[in-house]
């Protein structure tokens, strides 16, 4: 004769093991996944940033003169909002 006993009052312990590992696996799976998007932006980022950077020194490098280039390093200078020290002056 067969006894219909509830799945879950015959867990053994292979399956007991096996409901606490797939938790573990779970959340070392989305720190994986979570570490390549995070190695992916700053790549990205960084290469944006050289990209940025080189613009700016190309930019700069069409200069024809000191005061023509201390004018374009001041258009920089506002387009980033980040005021740059005048070597010569000493001012910002």
């Amino acid at each position: 004769m067969l006894s219909l006993i509830p799945f879950a009052s015959h867990k053994s312990a292979s399956a007991s093991a096996m409901s606490v590992a797939q938790p573990v696996l779970a959340v070392s799976f989305i720190d994986k996944c979570i570490t390549g998007v995070n190695h992916a932006f700053n790549a990205l980022v960084g290469s944006l940033e050289a990209a940025e950077r080189a613009q700016q020194e190309a930019y700069l490098s069409q200069s024809t003169t000191m005061a023509d280039l201390e004018s374009r390093m001041r258009d920089l200078d506002r387009q980033e909002g980040t005021p740059r020290l005048n070597m010569m002056t000493g001012m910002h």
